[in-house]
């Protein structure tokens, strides 16, 4: 068997570049955190639009509506715009205007410069709803509102000598949207308590140290993680993605959906590849890592299923915390001068393609529920859970590779909690199954849930 090279250097070397790149991460996601969370904010704006519609159409309560309304008018310019369709469909057409007069007063008062597609999108809702509206609509036009789902296609129906059944089948779609979404949370509560009953097994089982953990990983004293095997692997994927995702930007044609794919599968590739040329054979490194089928891929994948199920209450518990540390977040000093603010709310880049063709919801997929589940577990389950191992009991260990795998996501900090309680537990799923079947299927489960529910409500 091939000896592993002892180089402490490396490994210490390569946590210098861990730090390093996690903190040039987080740097980085700060000068773009504005732009995500406006797109967010867009995004929420026609996720809630569409529940308070749904909900007006099952109860009829105007009244009631138009209050919830009054809560999406808050944040950036755009997402104001977008509540003059809520408006005219639940108010009137003139009550529209009324609002929009009103928000470009806004704007005036605060000096507040417009962006070349906002003042296309002001000045085409202002001929929507104006006493005199638009008979038809250029291609451009559809377009631009065709980036905003329902909500746009709602406006587009206003158009003067629209068929009424058009307007119809769009508020037919908004109400079948919320029941979807509706069902689906239902589901999710469900799931929630089961877990909760699980997690409760899971500990009491865990205490009287009753679980078979299947990963046991040599000290970091001896042995081919002495060197920091898998500490350099995991800096070689950080380093090559973070390159390689910028470098895809600019191949012609490039989507940045695949592009971030494409980076994402290759930058894994060569984490892997770091360990083979460094003389650890491929079975060991299959062995190290978790890619093998465990107990046996059906049992595996079951594992993996429960896994989730555990999650899902530990996500509840995060959110109401992250949706309270918002609530204080917006309530701060920060932007109580500007009106057109974007929330504090975590968001994703996602966010701004949710919007696009059947071609771009299928990449979405592909990218949430395949491809990053797949390579973000080999990478912090597999590699740098393996390394840390050596030093670390489980629970610590688990909480080591969660904080990198939260922070450098780009929700931003305030989605840290909600990403920590999706990682410890696929931590430990990869400690007690030793596979990286497990956590990969929790992890895909996961991002398909969240995906399908967005899409739900928005398109």
């Amino acid at each position: 068997m091939t000896t592993y090279p002892r180089l402490a250097w490396a490994g210490r070397f390569a946590w210098l570049v861990i730090l390093g790149l996690v903190a040039f991460t987080t740097w980085s996601q700060a000068t773009e955190g504005e732009k995500i969370r406006r797109a967010g904010d867009e995004l929420g704006t026609v996720l809630q639009g569409r529940v308070v519609l749904g909900t007006y159409a099952l109860t009829g309560d105007k009244e009631k509506a138009l209050a919830e309304l009054e809560k999406l008018k808050t944040g950036p310019y755009r997402s104001r715009l977008l509540v003059a369709v809520l408006v005219a469909e639940i108010d009137d057409r003139a009550a529209a205007r009324e609002y929009l007069a009103e928000l470009e007063e806004l704007r005036q008062e605060h000096d507040r410069p417009l962006a070349e597609s906002d003042e296309r999108l002001r000045d085409l809702l202002a001929r929507l709803y104006g006493e005199r509206p638009a008979d038809e609509l250029t291609e451009e036009e559809r377009a631009l509102l065709g980036r905003f789902g329902w909500l746009g296609r709602l406006a587009v129906a206003h158009r003067a000598g629209a068929d009424p059944d058009e307007a119809k089948q769009v508020r037919a779609e908004a109400l079948r949207g919320l029941v979807v979404a509706t069902g689906m949370l239902l589901a999710w509560l469900a799931l929630a308590v089961v877990g909760l009953i699980l997690l409760g097994f899971f500990l009491s089982y865990w205490a009287a140290g009753q679980v078979d953990w299947a990963f046991a990983p040599r000290p970091a004293q001896s042995g081919p993680d002495s060197s920091g095997l898998y500490a350099e692997s995991f800096a070689v994927w950080m380093a090559a993605y973070l390159a390689l995702s910028r470098l895809v930007g600019y191949v012609p044609g490039m989507s940045p959906l695949a592009g971030g794919a494409l980076a994402m599968l290759l930058s894994g590739g060569l984490a892997l590849g770091l360990a083979r040329l460094r003389g650890r054979d491929w079975p060991s490194v299959r062995e190290d890592v978790g890619l093998h089928a465990g107990r046996g891929l059906g049992r595996e994948v079951l594992a993996g299923l429960a896994t989730y199920a555990v999650m899902v209450p530990l996500f509840v518990a995060a959110t109401v915390l992250v949706v309270a540390l918002t609530g204080l977040a917006e309530r701060g000093p920060a932007g109580a001068d500007d009106p057109f603010a974007p929330s504090a709310r975590p968001s994703h880049p996602l966010a701004r393609l949710v919007f696009g063709d059947v071609w771009v919801v299928v990449s979405i997929y592909l990218t949430a529920a395949v491809v990053a589940p797949v390579v973000e577990e080999l990478v912090f389950r597999g590699m740098l859970q393996r390394q840390v191992r050596g030093w670390l009991g489980r629970l610590p260990a688990a909480l080591v590779v969660a904080l990198p795998f939260a922070i450098i996501h780009p929700q931003g900090l305030l989605g840290v909690p909600v990403l920590l309680a999706i990682a410890v537990p696929l931590s430990l799923a990869r400690e007690w199954r030793g596979s990286l079947v497990a956590p990969m299927v929790a992890h895909a489960v996961n991002n398909a849930a969240a995906t399908t529910l967005i899409l739900a409500m928005v398109r």
